[in-house]
This record gives C-alpha cells, structure tokens and sequence, in this order.
C-alpha cells in the first residue's frame, strides 16, 4: 500500500459519503435497478422461510408475537417479531438459504443489506420513505462491494479461503443501517470501525459441509446492525482500521493485495452497486453461466441428450473448480452442497432440460440415475481461465461426435433492461410456489409500482407478516 494511502482518510470519506448520500443523488437507473433487488431479496425470503434451517435459527434467540413499543421488525413469512438484530439476522437467513437471492455485490449483497435496512426502519422517529430505503440499500451495496474491491476483490479473497459475504457484507450492513438511523458522519465512521471486530468467515464448508454458508449472510446482517447500534449510542471505533498499520483491516484480511484507495477512489460517480446480479436458480451464481449455457444446448440439440447418457467436460477457471468441482454423488447429501456442484446441476440439464426448487431441497430422482448421470461430468480446471464468475466451455461427447458450447452473456441481469422481466418471471413462479400469488403480486406492486412512498414500510411489514 502506498504512503499517500496511509495519510488518506479513507474511513471519514465513506463516513461522510454515507452520510450524505440522498435518492436523489443516484442515476435513475440504479434506483430502478435496487426496486427489484429489494422486491427479490423479500420474495425469495418468504419462499426461504419454511426452510428447517430458517426455523431452527428462528427457535434460537427470543422472538414475539406482537410488535412491542413499536420497533421491532417481522420475521419475514411468519407471525413473529423481534428486535432489530434478531430480525435481521433471522431475515438474512431465509433470503439466503435457497441461493436464490442476488450476488456480483459482496457476494451476495441483497440478503445481507436488505434485512438491516427493514430491521432498523422501525426504530427511525420519523418511518423512511421507500426511496430512502431505496438510498439506504444503494449505500449498502456500494460499501459493501467497495470494501470486496480494496480487499483484493472476489477472486483474492476466495483464493486465501474468505467467504466474501461473511467478511465485506457486515460493512454494507452497518453502512445501511447508519444512513437509515440517519447516524452523523462521527458515529458512522465508527460504525464502520467497531464493524471490522465482527467481519469473518471461511469456505471450509464447501468440504466440511454444514450450515454456515446460509448462517454468514445472517451474521453479516446482524453484525452491522449491531456495529451501527453501538455507535449510534456512543461506542467508538478506532480511526485507523483502514490504514497501513499494525493490526489494519485490509492487510490482515488481504496479505499483499489490499488497496484502500478502492474504498473511495470515484466515490458517487462509479457506482459499484451496478454489479449485483438477479439469479434464476437455486445454485451458487458461479454454477449459472455453464447451466445456461448447457440448457440452451439442450433445447437447440435435444437429439444430442437422447439415446444414452452423453459424456460431459467442463473447463472453468481453477477457483471454480474447486468450489463447485464435485461429482461424488455421495457428497451430495446435503442441500448447500448440491447448490454448490456444478455437476449435479449439469446432470439435471442433461436429464430434464431444466432444474427446478425441488430438485435442490428435496430431491426425487433415484441415487442409482443420479450416480450414473454425475460420472459423465468432469469439471477440468483451465488454467488460462481466471473468471471466478464461472465462464468456461463445456465439451459433449455423444453418438460419436463432440459438440463444443461456450458460456455467453446473453443477457445480463446486472443491466435492469434484462434483469426485470427475467425477475418478473422468477416471480410468477414463486407466487406459485408458495401457492400466494396475490400475496407476492402486491408485494412487488408495491416495490415497483408504488402509489404512496411514505407508507410502504407499514404495508410492506403488513406483507412480510405470514399468520400461521
């Protein structure tokens, strides 16, 4: 890191940009862009809440059936309340867990900012606006990509074994809930700071299995609330976290790749948050371009997928390989581990055409066909291909003949001219899912489509608010 970069303020020039950032500073077509965001981010989190995880963490800490004194928030899907960090973390979950929710952000920014930012309107005097929720997300976003991108970016930190989204969401958390509180610069400058105390997480899941891939989004979220919490009643944060020092977030989180400048250079002019990306399946986003891929093949070449099982090689980059590798059927056993494989996502191409929800939670095709599909596909790291994204090429042999498809960039959902109308269809089939369709149809009126933005927050909890 460069000397310039020890003197610069870096952490005061978030604060203050924070701070100051209105709906109206943000080009319109970002604005737009963070109103599906924020419809998919509840949506997917009402379709995350049966999940037994969501309700195993939702039995954990201390929860109500009324919304006491007037600031707590709803357990998205249920008829509970809780405090602003329970609510956040709870709410963090169910968007996370069915890898449904939006990534390209921290990594996945909306299942982190969305649930801080609804967790703490309550406690605001005078409730926000949806369009200062909208600015409350944004700034959310773009710190919490910001702080991804001073630390190496994805890739850098993938390669030394950080989740992205346990270590860089707690900052657009804390970021969020400060603008939302309507914090001063002073408190939210160590919002940020006492939130490096709490940043953290690990892909040994991806091997070791169990739940903490879903819970990182939960702790993120409720890591930022509570750093914005304490601020915001005194607690301070040290001013030198972003700098080159002994003990300095970046570099210990980083080793030699950091780049603080990244926290600040273009600030309000080159918005990161446009990164962010809507997903259409229930499988890790670097899983998506060959699944894709793969399916259009399919539907153009169906003949090619008749007749025997095809053999299938798949060439990404070596960070994918190692992430989203497997095709061990009996690794498979768990639901984040199936979100993970890119196999097992190929091998439901190959036998549907398409994956469905089901296929991911609970699946009903027979081990044996499954067994049989998963040792045709050989994930083969490419060692030119440095895309963390998951771009690659797939190779088929079938009949006798190979056929080669490359991953495109059709459509790109990080552009909202595609994003909405591929959200729109999500949409329709989560309202089918959860068997609510009126339910999320207003929901997503009343994001997209609002008549009244000084009471969206109380029609939007009203919505959230599931009777059991």
């Amino acid at each position: 890191m460069s000397g310039s970069a020890v003197n610069q303020d870096h952490l005061n020039e978030l604060a203050e940009f924070i701070e100051n950032v209105s709906f109206q500073n943000i080009p319109p077509s970002l604005s737009r862009k963070i109103h599906l965001h924020i419809v998919d981010t509840l949506t997917v989190a009402l379709l995350g809440a049966e999940t037994d995880l969501s309700i195993k963490c939702q039995e954990t800490f201390p929860t109500h059936n009324s919304r006491l004194n007037g600031v707590s928030s709803p357990l998205w899907g249920t008829d509970r309340w809780a405090d602003p960090a329970i609510s956040a973390f709870n709410n963090a979950i169910r968007s996370h867990v069915l890898e449904l929710d939006d990534s390209h952000g921290c990594d996945h920014s909306g299942a982190v900012v969305v649930p801080a930012v609804m967790s703490v309107a309550a406690q605001v005097q005078e409730l926000p606006s949806l369009n200062d929720l909208v600015a409350a997300v944004v700034v959310g976003y773009e710190v919490a990509r910001r702080t991804q991108t001073a630390l190496g970016g994805y890739k850098a930190l993938n390669d030394r074994g950080w989740h992205s989204t346990a270590v860089c969401g707690p900052f657009g958390a804390a970021a969020a809930a400060s603008h939302v509180m309507r914090l001063p610069k002073k408190q939210i400058a160590s919002a940020l700071s006492l939130t490096t105390s709490k940043a953290a997480g690990t892909w040994a899941y991806s091997s070791g299995g169990g739940d903490a891939k879903a819970l990182h989004a939960g702790l993120a979220s409720k890591n930022g609330v509570e750093a914005a919490l304490l601020a915001k009643h005194g607690v301070e944060g040290s001013a030198d976290v972003f700098r080159d020092v002994w003990g300095g977030f970046l570099k210990m989180y980083s080793g030699t790749q950091d780049d603080a400048h990244h926290l600040t250079r273009k600030l309000g002019e080159d918005w990161l948050a446009r990164n962010s990306r809507i997903k259409l399946y229930s499988s890790c986003a670097s899983v998506h371009p060959v699944l894709e891929a793969l399916e259009k093949f399919r539907k153009q070449r169906p003949d090619i997928f008749e007749g025997g099982l095809p053999k299938v090689e798949v060439f990404v980059s070596e960070s994918v390989s190692r992430m989203c590798g497997s095709n061990v059927f009996d690794a498979l056993s768990s639901r984040t581990a199936r979100q993970l494989s890119l196999p097992y996502s190929l091998a439901l191409v190959i036998l549907k055409g398409q994956p469905e929800l089901q296929d991911y939670l609970d699946p009903k095709t027979k081990p044996e066909v499954m067994k049989d599909i998963l040792r045709q596909i050989t994930v083969v790291p490419d060692q030119i291909n440095t895309d963390p994204s998951g771009h690659g090429t797939v190779i088929i042999h079938s009949h006798g003949e190979q056929h080669t498809v490359h991953t495109t960039t059709e459509y790109d959902t990080s552009v909202v001219e595609d994003a909405e109308p591929l959200l729109l269809q999500k949409l329709s089939w989560i309202g089918s899912y959860l068997n609510d369709e009126d339910r999320v149809a207003k929901l997503t009126s009343l994001i997209l489509n609002p008549e009244d933005s000084m009471t969206f927050l109380d029609e939007a909890f009203s919505l959230l608010h599931v009777d059991k």
